[in-house]
């Protein structure tokens, strides 16, 4: 039986949070906390399997909470339930030990689903946060990628942004066509790249143009 425990100072929603996961079997809902201190008294007493913590709790809040808990009870998974959509309050978040991020206003299939995913592999992500997240990532890597280029390959690419021709970057640059062709090639082989829109795309994906 999985044991839960729903940490919110509004009763209404943890009301709601209460009614939605009694639709999933083997799961007891064991408490209820209002804030820092109830939550505490109530996980040493119930000893949840997953808590439910509101980001927003008066005094103490869920992000400090978390800490406190994952420090002392490593063991119970806690999922962070926010209004907030932004980064920062994620990392925060994973940083003090949550196991899952759940944007407040998600249906209640994704507090069942997030149920499910944080019992079975012991970490749930909202899918616009993990949409977010893979998109920083990707653009991490791309400007890593730039950054391989040389000085003047780099000259070339932003030539090439401008939407100059070979035979116009090779008089900006004081260089023959061969060789701007030769660095067109480096620069799609060292990108992965195989046509200049893929260029241009790669370029605003990793901020190094305006779209």
């Amino acid at each position: 039986m999985l044991r839960v425990l729903i940490v919110d100072d509004h009763t209404v929603m943890r009301t709601g949070i209460r009614t939605v996961l009694s639709a999933i079997e083997d799961l007891e809902v064991v408490g209820e906390a209002g804030n820092a201190d109830e939550a505490l008294t109530a996980v040493a007493r119930h000893k949840p399997d997953i808590i439910f913590m509101d980001i927003s709790l008066p005094g103490v809040g869920g992000i400090e909470l978390t800490r406190r808990l994952h420090r002392q009870y490593p063991d119970i998974k806690v999922i962070i339930l926010t209004f907030h959509e932004g980064d920062e309050y994620f990392v925060q978040a994973m940083r003090a030990g949550a196991a899952g991020y759940v944007v407040k206003g998600s249906s209640g299939e994704e507090l069942v689903r997030a149920t499910e995913a944080v019992r079975r592999e012991g970490m749930y992500l909202d899918p616009s946060q993990t949409r977010r997240l893979v998109e920083q990532h990707l653009t991490e890597q791309r400007r890593a990628a730039f950054s391989m280029l040389s000085a003047r390959e780099r000259e070339v690419v932003d030539l090439l942004l401008e939407g100059l021709s070979n035979q116009e970057i090779a008089e900006r640059l004081t260089i023959g066509i061969t060789t701007v062709q030769t660095h067109r090639s480096h620069i799609m082989e060292k990108l992965d790249l195989s046509s200049f829109g893929e260029l241009i795309r790669y370029a605003i994906r990793a901020g190094a143009i305006e779209p």
